[in-house]
């Protein structure tokens, strides 16, 4: 069975590099760019900041990932823990690794860039 991932993206750095580069990769120095992903597709950007736990709302969203395009996993698929505030509860998945540009979902025009 194929697994899909996807990001949500709310730094306009990383939106940026996502535009220019058509890569995939956190732009936080601070955790070596540990890029975090999820098996759950949300179209609702208060359900995504809520389930996945997100410390500010998304802009975007990218993806679907196939997982035959995804690089190793340093830290396997497990139930989102509550933080800032949010419930979590979503899946979650990191990589260490760029993954290559397939979308990116604008949730203000409601439209795929490129």
């Amino acid at each position: 069975m194929v697994e899909w991932y996807c990001r949500y993206v709310s730094n306009p750095m990383e939106v940026q590099q996502i535009k220019e580069e058509r890569k995939i990769l956190s732009v936080n120095t601070t955790t070596n760019r540990e890029t975090w992903f999820t098996t759950d597709a949300y179209d609702d950007i208060t359900m995504a900041e809520e389930c996945l736990s997100l410390p500010a709302t998304p802009s975007h969203k990218v993806g679907p990932v196939s997982d035959a395009m995804m690089p190793y996993c340093h830290i396997s698929a497990r139930i989102v823990a509550p933080m800032y505030g949010k419930r979590g509860g979503g899946i979650e998945v990191a990589t260490m690794e760029p993954v290559w540009l397939c979308g990116l979902w604008d949730f203000r025009f409601k439209d795929w860039n490129f």
